[in-house]
């Protein structure tokens, strides 16, 4: 399996090995990185995986609304 390793003080959960990945760099307020970041750290995620998953949600449901 393939590990994205972005967060050296978090695991990461691993991606399939069929995933291809694209790498970003984004700049966020502090307010919301410490959001997410307090997210990750009670997941026990990395801050790249809580990225991943809300980006992932937000675009299912844009696609139900768009359908």
């Amino acid at each position: 399996m393939k590990v994205v390793n972005n967060s050296s003080y978090m695991p990461q959960r691993p991606l399939s090995n069929s995933e291809e990945t694209s790498r970003i760099s984004i700049s966020l307020p502090d307010e919301v990185y410490n959001v997410i970041k307090q997210i990750a750290v009670d997941k026990k995620v990395s801050i790249a995986w809580v990225i991943r998953d809300a980006l992932s949600e937000y675009l299912s449901k844009k696609e139900e609304l768009n359908g």
